[in-house]
């Protein structure tokens, strides 16, 4: 090596300095891009539990009104010793197929509630999914029982309707604040 090598002033290059701030960038980009999606998953399973709560009690509500009036209008020919047998069973089974109705209307809502999704980190949104999931079964047990006997209306009618007090709560710990009204 020469001296003249030594003494000539190295130039520096901007290449590296370029390089660091497009991965700083990119890194800050894709960060972004991560918290934008989580929110949005956030929100949409918020938006998705809330209207399955609301369904839910409204469903199990009309659903109970409808069972009750279909056994109203039939009761006394179902019990009546008068009517054939054949006609007393084909009311018992309109009876029934009316909370069967009501049952396949609450399984659809459960399965769009189990198909939410939710990241493993929204503990809060998890919960409030395992919440609604518990009183769709809940109303979901009750309706099944009916459609199964339509001796069974008159006990399932005298128990307490499933609280969705829980539920309710779970969504407001959540952020998705009150149902939607539709």
């Amino acid at each position: 090596m020469t001296i003249e090598y030594l003494a000539t002033p190295r130039t520096p290059t901007r290449l590296p300095r370029r390089a660091i701030i497009a991965v700083v960038v990119a890194v800050v980009l894709v960060a972004g891009l991560f918290v934008w999606w989580t929110d949005a998953v956030r929100r949409e399973a918020n938006e998705t539990l809330a209207a399955a709560l609301q369904d839910t009690s409204q469903g199990a509500k009309a659903g109970q009104a409808r069972v009750l009036s279909t056994l109203a209008y039939s009761y006394p020919m179902i019990w009546s010793t008068s009517v054939p047998d054949g006609v007393r069973t084909g009311l018992r089974e309109v009876v029934e197929s009316s909370a069967g109705e009501v049952a396949a209307d609450l399984r659809r809502v459960r399965a769009d509630v189990a198909a939410v999704r939710v990241l493993p980190w929204q503990a809060d949104q998890q919960v409030a999914q395992r919440e609604v999931l518990a009183l769709i079964d809940a109303h979901l047990a009750r309706f099944d029982r009916m459609s199964a006997d339509a001796a069974s209306i008159g006990p399932v009618m005298s128990e307490t309707d499933p609280s969705d007090a829980s539920a309710r709560e779970s969504l407001r710990a959540s952020g998705a604040g009150e149902p939607p009204k539709r």
